[in-house]
């Protein structure tokens, strides 16, 4: 018996050849002088190269080739030659831009014998056949990374046993299929199934980078009938080679080389079309007679078919009586029995017996077809069941690969294998497999949403007192002010003690937001006509404060001081206003929004840390610096933002804190937008306002008639 390896590849362009090109050249001996030597094979990945320097590695690889076929030597020392003479011929190779690499392996292949060298990162892996059949995965490229002046430092030797796989693929590929995997994908397929499988489970992967890799096995085939084969297929491309071409063959002989001009090779030599053998003739002249002798068995079933229309309508008249039909068809469904059962009585017993397996043969015909669709209906279902299970699988290892550095595009892809996996189970009920994987992807959404269900300890229950609109709290000097919007009730509160006294206030009601500075000198508070009031820390006591707006129509649906400046957003101006400190209050506001920029409709709160955030009733957030919007989006939020009601942050605070009632929680985002954290409690319910510790990591918020506190 004679070993010899099924060789198959696959290969996948990326979207950027710049940052990745793969070059793969497999060369099948189509002569017996060719097939002494076996296969060769090259698998390249260059990053970052240009034109010329991978139209050098082209020739660095077809130097290794011309030497391999061209040199008397052994198997391995003619893969060695040609790799000296690389060596000589592509040191410049390794002078190229840092930026530039190059990751390469050359092997060939003679029945089980493996010669190979390589240069880079590549992956190269045998799988094999353990002591209880299971497949394990060997790494023949773990103790071989040193560096070298060189492209190629040495020639390692090896050989494959029979039915055991070489796996070579670029570093991406390994990235993507894990080598965990490889046992798996290779459970009882040949090369061709494997790449055609990697294959298309690359081609799900958008990503800048080219994909390629070579699949071999060796496989048993009698010595006699191998000569005899390849004799015959040399006699045959011998006498229909041109005569020129034989001459230059005997001066260098060498299979067929890679297209040039398409650095992506995919390239064997063509064969010649042999003769149609004797058996295949024997085959079609059966299947000719096959077709002659159904054309028959057709005929009769439709002479069948024909008679049961007519005794159908037989009945038809029988049972209606149709035109007074029924007696004239009595007498003729009499005389064609009659005429069926005298045809018959009158054959001879073999063509009795002919007639009666005829029948039988028709019936058992006619089940196997009906019996045959039915299999090929459920093959099929089972099919279309199997690929929908398996493109949920690549989505949720797609996203798995991504979640270390995109989150954003591992979101896109669980929601993708959300959807997908919601339609399966619609259409094939509580699959168990379908199920598991269901599962699995609500797991990786609640890792991405980063919900965090915290504890919210009660800090005040102003449930037995008389207010019930409280609308807002604020924080000044270790207390919290409650408000409330149609009475002129304040509340102080201790986050020390807990302890509550009622304050003085000078009969300002409609309170709907305050805001304290950053020195904590005063807390300016915002009424529902859009006037203001102070509160003093030092006398405890809240009372009016002069304002002037833009015009009359102004109005004011939430402050923020900054740098002793009152800014406000202003819905129905669509803008935000400045005002200036004063003795009494602050001044005439003047238009902080300049350049023809506006706010959008139903602007809700605004925070400052030198730039402006701006919250909206849709749930959109929008950015402004120096008067002007800039480009702002929220990522990685699952779900979106409904209505949020506060949103606040600070110079020198790194997260915008966004209260959102709809959803009963906060989500902290960082300056760019990214999510960093959701949280939510039980007892968050009716959430109106919220207050940031930043420097104790604390956040109150006021939830109905409770003031509640969470970490963060």
């Amino acid at each position: 018996m004679i070993r010899r390896a099924h060789i198959s590849e696959y290969f996948v362009e990326g979207t950027n050849r710049e940052v990745s090109h793969v070059l793969l050249h497999i060369t099948e001996p189509s002569t017996k002088q060719e097939r002494s030597k076996g296969v060769f094979f090259a698998l390249c990945e260059v990053n970052h190269g240009d034109l010329a320097y991978i139209k050098e590695i082209q020739s660095m690889i077809e130097t290794v080739e011309d030497a391999f076929y061209s040199t008397e030597d052994s198997f391995a020392k003619s893969l060695e030659v040609g790799i000296e003479a690389a060596n000589k011929r592509s040191h410049h190779l390794l002078e190229a831009p840092k930026e530039t690499k190059l990751h390469c392996f050359l092997g060939a292949l003679h029945e089980d014998q493996l010669a190979f060298a390589f240069h880079g990162d590549m992956s190269a892996n045998v799988i094999y056949h353990g002591k209880n059949g299971e497949l394990k995965l060997l790494d023949i490229l773990s103790d071989d990374k040193q560096k070298s002046n060189h492209v190629f430092t040495s020639i390692v030797e090896g050989s494959l046993n029979e039915n055991d796989y070489l796996h070579i693929c670029t570093r991406p590929v390994a990235r993507i299929i894990s080598s965990d995997r490889l046992p798996s994908i290779f459970e009882d397929k040949n090369p061709d199934e494997i790449s055609e499988y990697i294959g298309s489970t690359l081609e799900k992967t958008i990503a800048p980078q080219s994909f390629g890799g070579v699949i071999c096995q060796i496989s048993q085939f009698d010595e006699e009938e191998k000569e005899e084969v390849e004799d015959e297929e040399e006699e045959k491309m011998e006498a229909k080679r041109p005569k020129k071409i034989l001459q230059v063959a005997t001066k260098k002989e060498k299979p067929s080389k890679t297209i040039h001009h398409t650095p992506e090779t995919n390239y064997r030599p063509r064969t010649n079309t042999p003769d149609i053998p004797l058996g295949r003739r024997i085959v079609e002249d059966i299947g000719r007679f096959l077709v002659y002798f159904f054309q028959k068995i057709f005929r009769g079933i439709w002479l069948i078919i024909k008679g049961s229309a007519k005794w159908i309508k037989y009945f038809f008249f029988l049972l209606t009586n149709k035109s007074g039909q029924r007696e004239a068809t009595k007498s003729q469904m009499k005389s064609d029995i009659k005429s069926v059962v005298s045809g018959f009585t009158s054959l001879p017993l073999g063509s009795k017996i002919l007639f009666v397996l005829t029948i039988l043969f028709v019936s058992a015909f006619i089940g196997s077809i009906l019996y045959l669709q039915l299999q090929e209906n459920k093959q099929a279902y089972q099919q279309v069941k199997q690929n929908k299970i398996f493109a949920i699988e690549n989505k949720i290892e797609a996203a798995q690969a991504k979640m270390v550095y995109d989150e954003d595009s591992a979101f896109t892809l669980v929601k993708e294998a959300e959807l997908l996996s919601q339609q399966a189970l619609e259409e094939y009920g509580e699959d168990i497999q379908i199920t598991q994987h269901y599962q699995m992807i609500l797991d990786l959404l609640a890792e991405l949403k980063k919900l965090e269900s915290t504890k919210a300890d009660i800090v005040a229950d102003l449930s037995d007192r008389e207010e019930n609109s409280l609308s807002s709290i604020a924080l000044i000097d270790d207390h919290i002010l409650v408000f409330d919007k149609d009475t002129p009730s304040t509340y102080r509160i201790s986050t020390l003690t807990q302890s509550q006294e009622k304050i003085q206030n000078q009969s300002l009601d409609n309170i709907i937001r305050a805001n304290t500075p950053k020195e904590e000198d005063a807390m300016v508070l915002l009424r529902a006509d859009s006037s203001i009031g102070l509160y003093d820390s030092e006398l405890g006591s809240i009372k009016a404060a002069d304002i002037t707006h833009a015009s009359n129509q102004t109005q004011l649906s939430d402050i923020f001081v900054y740098n002793t400046r009152l800014y406000a957003v202003s819905p129905n101006d669509k803008q935000i206003y400045r005002y200036s400190k004063t003795g009494s209050g602050y001044d005439k506001g003047s238009s902080w929004l300049t350049g023809g920029a506006a706010l959008a409709d139903g602007a809700l709160s605004l925070a400052i840390d030198g730039d402006i955030f701006v919250s909206y009733t849709g749930g959109a957030i929008e950015k402004f610096s120096r008067g002007q919007k800039e480009a702002f989006a929220i990522s990685g939020l699952e779900p979106e933002l409904e209505y949020p009601i506060k949103i606040w942050t600070y110079n020198g605070v790194k997260e915008i804190f966004v209260l959102d009632p709809p959803q009963r929680r906060i989500v902290l985002l960082d300056k760019s937008g990214k999510l960093i954290k959701q949280l939510t409690a039980s007892n968050f319910d009716d959430l109106k306002d919220m207050a940031v510790q930043p420097e104790k990591k604390t956040i109150y918020v006021l939830s109905g008639k409770m003031v509640l506190k969470v970490g963060y």
